[in-house]
């Protein structure tokens, strides 16, 4: 455990059980914080920081709100669990087609993001490869997930998996060679400023695999 600050405003970000979570405002999870916040109480103090700031709140993003409330629930639903959703023969049709097709345009050796992960449905679809790969997602419980399947296997890729917002990336400018937004675009309300974020991150000459509802289910 520990946590990520930023020294020009001094707002910090808490690492639990190696899970960084770098939400702002109003997609923070309150109660996290708070509880961080307690048991870490006189160590963040020593830092210089305020242990309240980490709960900080502002204006609702009410969209988005919406969809990491969902996809909380979805992550352990009794009905139908993400991962089971995804075992579904068609998706694992579906997804092969679209998969097969990537994965041989993805060079060993270089930097993948996943944006929009959950538990991995689509990060796990070229974890096999010789990449390193950074996994983001808003909603905690499916990023949390991912890390836990990730820790459970014995995969070629080195992977980090962080919660935050795909309208604001949590990346420097060129930072990687390829990104995968796989359906995900669709449940954002801003999905332009989404794929700006995508311009900039992206690499000159970096490669955007999407997929996205259309007119059919195939996409």
């Amino acid at each position: 455990d520990g946590l990520v600050m930023c020294a020009d405003c001094r707002m910090w970000y808490p690492v639990v059980d190696g899970l960084l979570e770098l939400l702002v405002g109003a997609l923070a999870y309150r109660q996290d914080r708070l509880d961080f916040a307690s048991a870490h109480a006189d160590a963040i103090r020593a830092l210089g920081l305020d242990p309240e700031q980490g709960s900080e709140q502002d204006q609702a993003v009410d969209l988005q709100l919406q969809q990491q409330k969902h996809f909380d629930w979805y992550a352990s639903n009794a009905t139908q669990t993400y991962s089971a959703y995804e075992r579904t023969p068609f998706w694992v049709a579906a997804d092969r087609i679209a998969f097969d097709a990537w994965r041989q345009e993805i060079q060993p050796g270089k930097r993948l993001m996943d944006i929009g992960c959950a538990q991995g449905r689509s990060t796990f679809k070229v974890m096999d490869l010789d990449l390193q790969v950074i996994g983001i997602d808003v909603s905690k419980s499916l990023v949390r997930q991912a890390l836990e399947r990730y820790r459970q296997g014995n995969y070629r890729a080195r992977a980090t998996f962080i919660v935050a917002d795909a309208h604001d990336l949590p990346l420097v400018d060129n930072a990687g060679d390829y990104i995968i937004i796989y359906g995900v675009l669709h449940h954002l309300p801003d999905p332009q400023r989404t794929c700006r974020e995508v311009a900039r991150v992206l690499k000159p000459g970096g490669v955007y695999f999407g997929s996205e509802n259309n007119h059919s289910v195939f996409r």
